[in-house]
C-alpha cells in the first residue's frame, strides 16, 4: 500500500516521479497544479502518462500481443481441464 495522496488532492512534491502514472494523472487534471507546479513538475507527470499509456484508448501493439498470447494460453489451459 502506498501514501498517496486522496483524489482530487495535489501532491506538493518537487520529486514527482515517473513510477505512478495515477498520480500524475490527477495531478494534471487539478487545476492548482497547473498553476502552482513547475514546468519541470508538468513535464514529469506528463512524461509519466505517457510511459504508461493511460488515457490513449488502446494498447500499444506489443502489449496487446502479449495479452492475447496470455488470453489464448489460458484459454487453451481451461478447455483441457474440462474436457472429459
Amino acid at each position: 500500500m502506498t501514501n498517496a495522496p486522496p483524489a482530487g488532492s495535489w501532491t506538493n512534491s518537487t520529486d514527482i516521479t515517473l513510477d505512478d502514472g495515477y498520480a500524475a494523472c490527477e495531478n494534471l487534471a487539478h487545476l492548482p497544479f497547473a498553476t502552482l507546479a513547475s514546468e519541470s513538475q508538468r513535464k514529469n507527470c506528463q512524461d509519466a502518462l505517457e510511459l504508461c499509456v493511460l488515457g490513449i484508448g488502446r494498447l500499444p501493439t506489443e502489449l496487446h500481443r502479449q495479452l492475447a498470447a496470455a488470453l489464448g494460453k489460458s484459454n487453451r489451459t481451461i478447455q483441457e481441464c474440462i474436457r472429459p
